[in-house]
């Protein structure tokens, strides 16, 4: 069964709780590094104006790109759920997953001093980010999820503006999303066609204007 999300534009506020919850669960040191990621654009001009908030991370794709594009085998697809998986112990740090992926879900850790530079506190022994294999990515919270919980974005979001499930049962728990919105930065869509890759996501839009 191939488990996903579902993302509401019209209630996402920009607080960026997913993205930092998720960056606590994964023990991810503050700077540009992160699993969930949130992307804003404003539109128009006041008094005629709106902003769209949008927050993404590895889309569970039923045909993932990254898989066939790593040279170490280091990422599989979870038969339970249809989570992507990175197996970190394979990985080589080789970067071709990052480039295969079209929605840039995968993070490269910073194995060089600047990622430290302006951070004073000495991480805790054995769970630091930067790591000799350094691909990482969401997981869905496997091991949470095996658990009989909810991901950790899903479960802090204050406005409930993620849900997580079995795609098919999301689709019809909310017969009105869509499988892909615009999601513009710096004047370019970046949200590719969901054609590619058949990812496991569905979106609730919020109006343009």
């Amino acid at each position: 069964m191939q488990y996903g999300f579902y993302i509401d534009q019209t209630r996402c506020i920009g607080c960026h709780a997913c993205v930092v919850a998720c960056k606590d669960r994964n023990d991810i040191l503050p700077g540009p590094v992160a699993l969930r990621k949130l992307y804003q654009e404003e539109q128009g001009t006041f008094p005629n104006s709106n902003v769209i908030n949008t927050t993404l991370s590895c889309n569970h794709c039923a045909d993932p790109k990254c898989i066939p594009a790593c040279l170490f085998n280091a990422i599989y697809k979870d038969d339970k759920f249809g989570a992507v998986v990175v197996d970190r112990n394979k990985c080589q740090g080789a970067g071709s997953c990052i480039t295969a992926c079209p929605y840039k879900a995968i993070d490269m850790a910073d194995t060089g001093a600047n990622y430290n530079e302006n951070y004073t506190q000495e991480p805790q022994k054995g769970i630091y980010w930067q790591v000799d294999h350094p691909a990482n990515k969401c997981d869905m919270c496997l091991p949470l999820i095996k658990k009989g919980e909810k991901p950790t974005c899903v479960a802090t979001c204050p406005q409930r503006a993620l849900d997580w499930g079995p795609i098919d049962m999301l689709k019809s728990s909310y017969p009105d999303a869509v499988d892909y919105v615009e999601i513009n930065v710096n004047g370019a869509n970046i949200y590719a066609d969901p054609s590619e890759t058949h990812p496991s996501v569905i979106f609730r839009k919020k109006v343009r204007i």
